[in-house]
Parts: structure tokens; C-alpha cells; sequence
């Protein structure tokens, strides 16, 4: 742990963490491979994670969040978000009840 630059620190956020590695005050972080990319950074994937969108079910039928359903179910919007981000949008805008 001691010679790893920035072991004992503790970052506010993962861009903080990652402009701490590429400004040289640290020498890696853990970080989504997007805040990697900004600052040109290698990135080596340790785990995937799942993120979801939480509704009630009266506020599914909102035309807001048909709307915001409708914008996730499209394949632009899960094309850009693989080659930006490389998220995996294999379940993305679907509903699980």
C-alpha cells in the first residue's frame, strides 16, 4: 500500500479520483470506464454493475415516464451509450415487474 501513489486517499466522486491519476497524485483509482475515457486513461474492467430505474406502479402510467421509457426502448440511444460509455444495454428500458 505504500507504494501505491494515493492508497490512503479518498476521492469525492469518481471524476475527482480520476483527475487525481492522470494529474499524477495518484497512481490508479476505481472508476466506471467513462471517467477513464475523459482523461484519456487506461481502463482494465473489474466487476459489471446493474443499475435501475425504480418507478412506482401509478407513476408508470405518467406520459413523463412513458416518455422517458420510450427514449431508453430506442436503439440510438442504446448504440451511443455502448460506444461512450461501453455500457451493456442488453436490458436497458425494460420493464420488470
Amino acid at each position: 500500500s505504500e507504494q501505491v501513489k494515493g492508497y490512503g486517499s479518498i476521492a469525492e466522486g469518481h471524476f475527482v479520483a480520476v483527475y487525481a491519476v492522470a494529474s499524477g497524485v495518484a497512481d490508479c483509482c476505481i472508476a466506471p470506464r467513462a471517467a477513464a475515457r475523459c482523461f484519456g486513461l487506461d481502463f482494465v474492467p473489474l466487476a459489471l454493475e446493474r443499475f435501475d430505474l425504480s418507478f412506482s406502479p401509478e407513476s408508470l402510467e405518467l406520459p413523463a415516464c412513458k416518455a422517458l421509457l420510450d427514449v431508453l426502448n430506442r436503439s440510438a440511444l442504446r448504440k451511443r451509450l455502448e460506444c461512450i460509455a461501453g455500457y451493456d444495454t442488453g436490458h436497458t428500458g425494460e420493464v420488470l415487474m
